[in-house]
């Protein structure tokens, strides 16, 4: 009677033993069954109450061994899979994924605003464009300035601040000394003249 319960006692010892974390692949059993990575190996898969096996998580899609980002969900700047020049499983249709850095970035033609892909030399809209940045048309009028002050030139076709008036931080202020866009001169004759003039007129 007494090896049989030992026998029993070892049983359940070896069944209660579970991985160790890290190391359990897709598609085999793991523990805990409550949805987190548990012992899982792969980084983005999930231990589900359902199954009790490794599956990969929200948004990955099971690829062999591993767990890679399902087809349109990576965002501007973030890793991408396969780099090889192609969309890929970037988020953005007018981004590639390349095989220098790996991670999604705008392909030729396109550049980056904000979290998508533009296609470059589109105008911005009216009163957008930021002091500093490239504005159309450089005709040496506000353009798309977003500044009211702000023009576009010719030279640089970036947006700056316009004649008697200068920048400071992100807008432009007028000039000290500024009538109306026109400098105040004052005339060196005119200064000197005036303490004569001032003793001519006490002297009488």
């Amino acid at each position: 009677m007494g090896p049989i319960i030992f026998g029993t006692v070892l049983c359940l010892a070896v069944t209660g033993v579970t991985a160790a974390a890290g190391t359990v692949a897709l598609g085999a059993t793991c523990t805990p069954t409550d949805g987190s990575r548990a012992d899982c190996a792969d980084t983005n898969a999930i231990c589900p109450s359902s199954g009790a096996k490794c599956t990969c998580t929200s948004g990955y899609t099971q690829s062999a061994t591993s767990c890679t980002a399902a087809a349109g969900t990576v965002a501007l700047g973030a890793t991408c899979t396969p780099a090889d020049g192609s969309r890929a499983d970037c988020a953005d249709t007018n981004a590639i994924c390349p095989a220098a850095g790996a991670k999604c970035t705008c392909k030729s033609g396109y550049t980056q605003s904000a979290t998508s892909c533009t296609k470059s030399g589109v105008n911005a809209p009216a009163g957008t464009v930021a002091l500093g940045a490239t504005c159309t048309p450089a005709d040496g009028t506000q353009a798309n300035c977003a500044d009211t002050n702000a023009i576009c030139p010719a030279a640089g076709a970036k947006c700056t601040c316009k004649s008697g008036y200068t920048q400071s931080g992100t807008s432009c202020t007028e000039q000290r000394g500024n009538n109306n866009g026109r400098e105040i001169a004052f005339s060196p004759l005119l200064v000197f003249l005036a303490p004569v003039s001032l003793a001519v007129f006490m002297g009488q």
